[in-house]
Parts: C-alpha cells; structure tokens; sequence
C-alpha cells in the first residue's frame, strides 16, 4: 500500500516527501523501519512515531495467532473423511480426523 496523507494524521504530504527522499515509498517499509530511523528522519519524537506505528499495525495488520492455538481448535473440529468405497463408509462411518487407523485383510483378496 502507497504512503498517503489518508492513512494516518501523522503522515502529511511533507512527512511522506520526506519518507521518498529515503525510499520509503509504503506501509510495509514504513513499518518495517526502526522507530529511531523514523524519528531522524520525521524529525518527530519517539513517542509520536511509536504511536503512529502502533496504530498502523492495528489498523492495517491482522491479529497474530498461536500456531498451537490453532492446533487445537483443529483438533476439537470433529472431521468425517470419506474412504471412498461405499461399503466401508457404511461400516465404519467414515473415517474421524485426529485418529490412527490400522487396516489389514487377507493375503490376496
């Protein structure tokens, strides 16, 4: 996303001529920029360009998630997987995710 004036008060067409001059042309290297360089550059204190940055990543990041969390939401979904034949289907119901099957028959059939 291009740096605009609409995306924060902070951010004023003098303030994103600025950023250009050093190459900073959109949100993500903005954000990705240490608060220090921010505030040489913008010539803004530190606890303005913390500020800015912080609502910027509320404003247009999404909300970072555990991986175990969603591990575990995973695991709680009951999941029916089909075998694809028929007759087992009917048997066992379907196959229920989260679970180790062993299947075994006779040589040869």
């Amino acid at each position: 996303m291009k740096l605009q004036p609409s995306l924060h008060p902070t951010l004023t067409s003098k303030s994103i001529s600025l950023l250009r001059q050093f190459n900073v042309t959109t949100l993500a290297h903005l954000l990705t920029l240490q608060p220090e360089k921010l505030c040489s550059i913008l010539s803004l204190p530190f606890s303005t360009v913390t500020q800015l940055r912080m609502e910027l990543f509320r404003e247009h990041s999404s909300f970072p998630v555990v991986g175990l969390q969603l591990y575990q939401a995973g695991l709680e979904e009951e999941v029916q997987v089909h075998t694809g034949s028929q007759s087992l289907d009917q048997v066992l119901g379907g196959l229920q995710g989260g679970l180790v099957y062993e299947v075994f028959w006779c040589s040869g059939s």
